[in-house]
């Protein structure tokens, strides 16, 4: 289906927002095939030496890319687009999870990546802890630091500060301890190698129990490299962002449990003790 700035209610007030419109739904066009549509299909009266100097405007703003006598959109500033609108998308939804009278809760992510971040920044940031219980993580591989920005060092922080944070990894992996040893040193009690009897990985929050499910295969390649990596050195974040950051959705299932929370938490001090 195609997507153009009409088709969301943008006005095309301007020969420059028409000339994007229509390189949005057809390219690459010459400068002559766009005069042509621009009057064929929106009225719009300049002439052909206003529409170069327009377009050549476009080009040196990034906006277009012109190759030989044809013009098409640039990659780059429709990936910027797309950048922008996922940070306003992300800012509005915020708002969504203020009202905590939901049970349940699913939502589904893109990718690994945008998991870790919503549980830092929503799930542990927003949800409400009146109590300041104990918050807990149960992990089958350490969360990793990459992939952060200045959002999720600044959650870190205030998650760790508000109340205990406690983590259980069933791995012990050169890795699990090497993430485990920096997330200790914002504040977080990690405790490798240590099983519980559960899939995937599970968080709770005051009353709230995040539980995250990953397709097989997406586990297959991620566990893979907490299992092939021998030495620190040997870790290649670069690697380890691709893979976190492709496409895979990954479905989240939040419930307001306080039994089940406090549950948790009293087998995470069990599990601890008996490691």
């Amino acid at each position: 289906m195609a997507i153009s700035l009409s088709s969301v209610g943008i006005p095309l007030q301007s020969s420059k927002d028409a000339i994007i419109h229509v390189l949005s739904e057809q390219w690459p066009l010459t400068a002559k095939q766009l005069f042509s549509v621009l009057k064929r299909s929106y009225g719009f009266t300049v002439t052909y030496q206003a529409l170069h100097k327009t377009l050549s405007q476009l080009v040196k703003q990034g906006v277009l890319q012109k190759i030989g006598s044809l013009y098409k959109l640039d990659k780059e500033w429709v990936a910027r687009i797309k950048s922008f609108g996922e940070k306003v998308a992300h800012e509005y939804s915020k708002t969504s999870f203020k009202d905590f009278s939901e049970d349940i809760i699913t939502l589904s992510v893109d990718n690994f990546l945008s998991a870790v971040k919503f549980i830092i920044n929503e799930f542990y940031t927003t949800f409400p802890n009146p109590g300041k219980k104990s918050a807990l993580c149960l992990w089958e591989h350490t969360c990793c630091w990459v992939g952060f920005g200045e959002e999720e060092y600044t959650n870190l922080k205030k998650m760790f500060a508000s109340c205990t944070h406690c983590a259980l990894c069933k791995n012990k992996t050169v890795l699990d301890q090497y993430f485990s040893d920096f997330l200790e040193k914002q504040g977080k009690h990690c405790f490798c190698g240590v099983d519980y009897n559960a899939t995937g990985d599970i968080f709770v929050q005051g009353d709230f129990v995040a539980q995250v499910y990953y397709p097989a295969s997406f586990r297959k390649e991620l566990y893979r490299v907490f299992q092939k990596t021998k030495k620190v050195e040997e870790f290649d974040p670069d690697a380890f962002f691709r893979i976190i950051s492709k496409s895979n959705k990954i479905s989240i299932v939040i419930t307001k449990n306080p039994s089940f929370a406090e549950h948790l938490r009293q087998n995470l001090f069990l599990l601890k003790k008996g490691n």
